[in-house]
């Protein structure tokens, strides 16, 4: 023999993603650490503003928008199949609950109940569009076309 191995007949094993709850943890973690961070740095960015508060609001959505689509995206790679799905409506659940303890204590209230359901469903909505973002494709080689 030439000392060359041959290669092994058996099917590659597939990975294995993290376990459903530490993903859960891991989405709901995500989407704190990014919102929190943009959350500092729109406030920078507020602070040199002419009319902070006219942006105040519109501002700190988005940084939880990002943050929440950023923790449906890690959530996603995380679990490597569709109980992605399920980890990050859990996450968002969570972020939903944390967001309305919040609101409790700090007597946000004043606003409608449409605005007030728009809210958390933007919640779910943003962790649902990075789940979507972060789930695996398949991949399909690329057919010739005969002319």
């Amino acid at each position: 023999m030439n000392g060359t191995k041959k290669p092994s007949r058996r099917p590659r094993t597939r990975e294995k993603g993290t376990p459903f709850p530490t993903a859960i943890l891991i989405g709901l973690a995500t989407a704190l650490v990014i919102g929190l961070l943009l959350l500092l740095i729109f406030t920078l960015f507020l602070y040199r503003a002419a009319d902070p508060v006219a942006l105040s609001g519109i501002l700190s959505l988005v940084a939880l928008y990002i943050g929440c689509a950023a923790g449906g995206f890690v959530t996603m790679k995380r679990t490597l199949d569709a109980s992605g799905y399920s980890a990050c409506g859990i996450a968002a659940l969570a972020t939903s609950a944390l967001a309305l303890a919040f609101c409790l204590i700090c007597d946000g209230s004043g606003k409608g109940v449409i605005s007030t359901i728009g809210y958390y469903a933007g919640i779910f909505a943003a962790f649902f569009a990075g789940a979507f973002l972060g789930r695996q494709r398949k991949t399909h080689p690329k057919s010739r076309r005969k002319r």
